[in-house]
């Protein structure tokens, strides 16, 4: 009997895959080639068209995965090879060694400690790493890895250095690991979720990438604007760390070009538009977009000379810039021919796995089976890629024969909850709340709060090693009433009750204040009221958190059936997976006949 399923690439799309078969009582087997998941959108400041802060909606779904009882992570890991048929795959997994156990706390004594500073690649290569670190601060999983490749204490680097074992306080650090080792799993299907790498410009000499510092990268760019990047969220050029007066956005770099990608990247368009708006909100007013058809770069002084075609004039113009950001092309990830092959499964013309309209969906690939999400088949946008990611879930799942739920974690409930002893964490959100509320004065206050026993402030209270902050609290401190204050609690609540569950406190006893939508992002031109705005809702929690009483879910009887309203191509897509996987469907049409709109069409575009 087959009860799981393996997901490769821990992107966005994998993440959400992840999530949806874990919490349908399937077994995960996530492997990750990285040390972290999270993929692109990790890395990223904003998204688009929302602006809203990309690792805020991200981390909780990366640490519910970390936490998910239902889903093994295998970080630094490749898939060996894969034989057998839907229902019963066995799936060899090569796994590299982190050579740091997971006694790690994240101290961060030993990076402190090393001596080896190397470009971190996290940061696009614009800021600096050790050759022990965490990639990102809310890496999953957690523990920090060793670059041996670097490491002194490494052959032929030899000397020996040790630093990092020393000042290690759990002595984590273990050197003599075995540098990989080969795993099987029995999965009953796979999903492939491997992302997309970017064109080196460097291959499009008329563009001048790496012949002058600011000429960057879409990439490099978004981590100029990210607080948590080697600027800290300020727009610098690198030639002299400067505040550029006017930049340019360069679309289509390598994309429709029949030298290097004939395909449309498609979400360049769109994180350019983004880039462009944070740029201005940056305080520049002078932002240009070009988005076809650019013939040559020159270094003017310290300006760059541009010279484009004007497709409205049919002429020939020049502009100066003190800044140029080019969206290169979208391209196949770094060894996808190797893992096709591995899988049994066919590449399309232009080297993504290819994916067929069959159920609904462009995620089946040639190998039944066998499933693709995200930009694995081409390239798409983050909302995209997380519904790939659900639909190839529920295809998934029609080849699982057995599912288990876990239970709650077995704690020692807190019973003494009748005298509130109210913890209040303030969250700076990167940049998002701190940027513009003093989060330090808001916590001094919540200090004097009534009932307050504790208060502290974090960077990112939603990452995983962030909550076992919190959770450490709340035992030490005798902590029975908890505030949050940092964002919505729509996407991050249930996070926030899942630490409390784990401490044995009643996870009705959070309370969560939005500083973040309903105060720094509304009055970001008044730091000062925003900041006593912070102060008032903070208070307005804790007085709510005192009131607060522990309640208790209620179960009700659950028909293992299913209604699904509206036969069109997405009713019949939900109604058809659920069958597959053996529930009861009935599916509601008010016309006689099944189709919607699909049925009126002719002919359909495909890319």
């Amino acid at each position: 009997m087959s009860d799981s399923v393996l997901v490769i690439g821990g992107g966005i799309a994998g993440i959400q895959s992840s999530l949806d078969l874990a919490n349908a009582g399937a077994r995960v087997v996530l492997v990750e080639r990285d040390a972290t998941i999270g993929g692109v959108m990790a890395v990223l400041d904003k998204n688009f068209p929302t602006l809203d802060c990309s690792i805020c909606i991200e981390a909780p779904k990366m640490s519910e995965v970390d936490l998910h009882p239902n889903i093994e992570i295998l970080s630094l890991a490749e898939v060996e090879s894969v034989s057998g048929e839907p229902g019963n795959f066995l799936v060899n997994i090569r796994q590299k060694a982190r050579f740091v156990s997971d006694e790690c706390t994240r101290c961060g004594d030993c990076t402190s400690a090393c001596p080896v500073v190397l470009p971190n690649e996290y940061d696009a290569g614009m800021a600096s790493r050790k050759a022990i670190y965490t990639p990102i601060p809310q890496s999953a999983p957690g523990a920090y890895r060793i670059d041996m490749a670097n490491c002194l204490n490494d052959p032929p680097n030899y000397m020996p250095c040790n630093r990092c074992y020393d000042v290690c306080p759990p002595k984590a650090v273990d050197l003599l690991m075995p540098p990989e080792q080969l795993l099987s799993r029995q999965v009953g299907s796979i999903i492939v979720a491997v992302g997309y790498d970017m064109l080196d410009p460097r291959v499009m000499r008329e563009y001048g990438y790496g012949s002058h510092p600011d000429i960057l990268t879409a990439l490099e760019f978004e981590r100029l604007i990210n607080s948590a990047g080697p600027t800290g969220g300020e727009i610098l050029r690198p030639s002299d760390s400067r505040h550029p007066e006017n930049i340019l956005f360069v679309l289509c770099v390598g994309s429709r070009d029949r030298r290097h990608f004939r395909h449309c990247s498609r979400f360049c368009c769109m994180y350019s538009i983004k880039h462009a708006y944070q740029a201005i909100d940056h305080g520049l007013n002078d932002v240009t977009l070009l988005y076809m058809d650019i013939r040559s770069y020159e270094s003017d002084s310290d300006r760059l000379r541009v010279t484009y075609e004007n497709t409205d004039t049919a002429r020939y113009e020049e502009g100066q810039f003190d800044m140029v950001v080019l969206a290169n092309a979208v391209k196949p990830p770094k060894g996808i021919e190797i893992l096709a092959e591995r899988l049994g499964i066919e590449l399309d013309e232009d080297d993504f796995v290819r994916s067929s309209e069959i159920g609904g969906g462009l995620v089946m690939t040639s190998r039944p089976g066998v499933y693709a999400a995200g930009c694995a088949s081409g390239p798409k946008d983050i909302p995209d890629s997380v519904a790939e990611g659900s639909g190839a879930a529920a295809l998934a799942l029609g080849h699982i024969t057995r599912r288990s739920w876990p239970k709650p974690p077995d704690v020692e409930p807190v019973t003494d909850v009748d005298n509130p002893r109210v913890g209040v964490f303030v969250c700076h959100c990167g940049s998002n709340i701190a940027g513009v509320i003093d989060v330090n004065q808001v916590v001094s206050f919540a200090r004097s709060l009534p009932d307050v026993v504790y208060a502290a402030d974090q960077m990112f209270s939603c990452a995983g090693n962030t909550q076992g902050e919190i959770e450490e609290a709340i035992k030490s401190e005798n902590i029975n009433r908890v505030v949050i204050a940092a964002c919505s609690p729509k996407t991050h609540e249930s996070i926030f009750r899942g630490v409390l569950v784990r401490t044995g406190l009643n996870p009705y006893l959070l309370e969560m204040s939005n500083i973040r939508n309903m105060d720094s992002w509304v009055h970001k031109g008044d730091p000062k009221a925003a900041t006593y705005k912070a102060m008032d809702m903070v208070a307005m929690s804790v007085e709510k958190a005192r009131r607060l009483v522990p309640l208790e879910a209620d179960e009700l009887p659950l028909k293992q059936s299913a209604l699904v309203v509206g036969g069109g191509i997405a009713g019949m897509t939900a109604a058809a997976a659920l069958g597959r996987q053996g529930f009861k469907t009935h599916l509601v049409e008010k016309n006689n006949y099944l189709g919607g709109q699909l049925d009126r069409l002719e002919n359909l575009w495909t890319w």
